[in-house]
C-alpha cells in the first residue's frame, strides 16, 4: 500500500535544477549533449566555422573539425547513441546549397560523407543502427519527405510525404522504444499554427 499510495517524486524537478556556463568565448552556436552526459559538442563562430568538443567534468576542449569553406547548417550536430561519433550538416565546398552530412569520431579523426540532401539534423533509433531526417528538393514538385537511412547511409528510403513537414530546420525525434517518429508539420490556419506528426518506422501516420 505504502508503495503505490506515496507520490512517486519526478525525475527532474526544476526548483533544484542548476544552469553551468560552459564555454567563454563567446563564439559557441549550435550545441550538442552526449548521450552520457560528459561532453557536449558545439560550432565556433569566426571568419571559418569549425566544430570543437568539451569534457564537461574537466573544462578541456578540443578542435574536431578545422575551419574551412562552406559553414554547419541546421540546428546542432548530433551524437551517436553510444557516444562514439558526431553527426553533423555542412554546406558542399563546391556546391553552397547542397547539405551535406558527415560523420567523424567524438575526439577527433577524419570525417566521413554520409548522405546529402538533407534540410534537418539527423535523429538516431535506439539501437543506433538506422536514423531519421527530412528532405525537400526545392526545384521540384515533390512535397516534403521523410526519410530514414541506415546509420552508415546505406539504404535510404522514403517512409512519408507530407506537405510543409518539418519546415525551418526543425528537428525530429525517435522514441525511446523505437516503435514512433515525431516530426513537425507547419500548418497556418485559423485554429493552429503547426502540428506534430506521429509515424512509425514503416511510415504509417499514427497520430
Amino acid at each position: 500500500l505504502y508503495k503505490y499510495l506515496t507520490p512517486a517524486k519526478p525525475a527532474i524537478n526544476p526548483l533544484t535544477m542548476q544552469i553551468t556556463k560552459l564555454t567563454e568565448n563567446g563564439a559557441a552556436v549550435s550545441g550538442a549533449i552526449s548521450p552520457d552526459g560528459r561532453w557536449i559538442a558545439f560550432v565556433k563562430r569566426g571568419e571559418q566555422q569549425s566544430l570543437w568538443v568539451k569534457q564537461i567534468a574537466t573544462g578541456s576542449e578540443a578542435q574536431v573539425v578545422p575551419p574551412g569553406p562552406g559553414w554547419f547548417v541546421n540546428r546542432h550536430p548530433t551524437f551517436s547513441p553510444d557516444g562514439n561519433y558526431i553527426y553533423y550538416e555542412h554546406t558542399d565546398p563546391q556546391n553552397e546549397d547542397e547539405t551535406l552530412l558527415y560523420s567523424i569520431p567524438s575526439l577527433g579523426g577524419t570525417s566521413q560523407r554520409m548522405l546529402d540532401d538533407l534540410m534537418t539534423p539527423v535523429a538516431f533509433s535506439p539501437d543506433g543502427k538506422q536514423m531519421v531526417f527530412a528532405h525537400f528538393d526545392a526545384g521540384s514538385s515533390k512535397k516534403p519527405q521523410l526519410v530514414i537511412a541506415n546509420s552508415d547511409g546505406s539504404n535510404r528510403h522514403v517512409i512519408a510525404e507530407r506537405e510543409a513537414l518539418a519546415v525551418n530546420n526543425s528537428s525530429l525525434s525517435w522514441s525511446a522504444d523505437g516503435k514512433f517518429i515525431a516530426v513537425s508539420q507547419y500548418q497556418l490556419e485559423k485554429d493552429r499554427l503547426s502540428s506534430l506528426l506521429i509515424f512509425t518506422p514503416d511510415g504509417a501516420e499514427v497520430k
